[in-house]
C-alpha cells in the first residue's frame, strides 16, 4: 500500500476490527530488530550522503524484453502537456541556473514519437546491442 498519513487512522481502525495484537507500519527505511527478549522498531540511520541511484536503462531493457529489445517502439498515445497542468510546468526552474554546464542534459518536453531503442539507452551499450534491421 502507499503510505499516506491521512489514511493511517482509517487503516488502523480497519485492522483493529480483526486483529488485536502488536503491529507497526513499516515504511521506507524502517528497521525491525527482533531478539529472544524484545522487538523494537526504529528508523534507519542513513548518511546525509546516501542517495538513490537511477536505474540502469540497459538493465531495464534486458528485463523488460528478455534481453531482446524491439526494433520499433510503440507510438505514445499521450502527451506531457495533456497529462500535466500548465501551472505546474510554469513552476519549472531552468536547470542552467543550478546545474554545472558539463552536466546539463537535454530535456524532453514530449514523449519521443519516433524513438529508437538506442534513444532510451543513450547509444547501444556494450553487452546489449540494438537489433539489426
Amino acid at each position: 500500500m502507499e503510505f499516506d498519513h491521512e489514511l493511517l487512522g482509517e487503516i488502523s481502525a480497519g485492522l483493529r476490527m480483526f486483529y488485536k495484537g502488536f503491529f507497526a507500519y513499516g515504511i521506507d527505511n524502517t528497521v525491525v530488530n527482533v531478539t529472544k527478549d524484545r522487538i523494537w522498531i526504529r528508523e534507519a540511520a542513513l548518511s546525509d550522503f546516501a542517495g538513490v541511484a537511477r536505474q540502469n536503462p540497459q538493465w531495464v531493457i534486458q528485463n523488460m524484453y528478455d534481453n531482446t529489445p524491439p526494433t520499433v517502439l510503440q507510438k505514445r498515445k499521450w502527451t506531457v502537456a495533456g497529462n500535466q497542468e500548465k501551472a505546474i510546468r510554469d513552476l519549472e526552474i531552468d536547470p542552467a541556473l543550478f546545474t554545472p554546464k558539463d552536466q546539463i542534459r537535454k530535456w524532453y518536453r514530449e514523449f519521443l514519437q519516433d524513438a529508437k531503442i538506442e534513444d532510451l539507452l543513450g547509444g547501444a551499450p556494450v553487452g546489449l546491442q540494438a537489433p539489426k534491421k
